[in-house]
């Protein structure tokens, strides 16, 4: 194990929040692993959300590029943008929900850092080395990746 995975571990036995880290195949065969690099293609909306609060966690959620792993680019509209994306120690988490539900990955890595959001909560998830998050749910029975956030520096 790593130091900031021993780091970040720590910190998750303290808050007594469970975020077990998790393994996902992505498309193409793509691996995501907590501390694991890892290059995979991706899709990315260029246009921000619109501010929908609380409803999808916004509130929680940490501060960068979401994006989508995809090995499909053709036919993307024009507020998309597509290309390849590499994490050097990305923190592989479970999906849960993309609400602000406490099930919800928002809410547990939220929580796991003491309460931060935003610009706030990526300074803490980097300061334990990581430069991404990968969120894993299920998919008829086998981990499926959901949502991808490039931390903002």
């Amino acid at each position: 194990m790593s130091k900031a995975d021993e780091l970040i571990s720590k910190s998750l036995l303290e808050s007594k929040i469970n975020l077990p880290h998790r393994v996902a195949k992505g498309e193409k065969g793509v691996h995501f692993e907590t501390g694991k690099p890892v290059e995979f293609p991706y899709i990315h909306n260029k246009e921000p959300a619109p501010d929908m609060g609380e409803r999808f966690g916004q509130h929680l959620e940490p501060a960068g590029k979401f994006m989508v792993h995809t090995g499909y680019h053709k036919n993307l509209q024009p507020n998309t943008e597509a290309g390849v994306h590499r994490f050097d120690n990305p923190l592989v988490i479970e999906w849960g929900t993309t609400s602000g539900e406490p099930h919800g990955w928002k809410s547990k890595l939220s929580k796991a850092f003491g309460g931060k959001t935003g610009a706030s909560l990526s300074k803490a998830i980097r300061n334990h080395g990581h430069d991404g998050v990968v969120t894993v749910g299920s998919f008829r029975g086998s981990p499926d990746v959901s949502e991808i956030v490039a931390l903002k520096k």
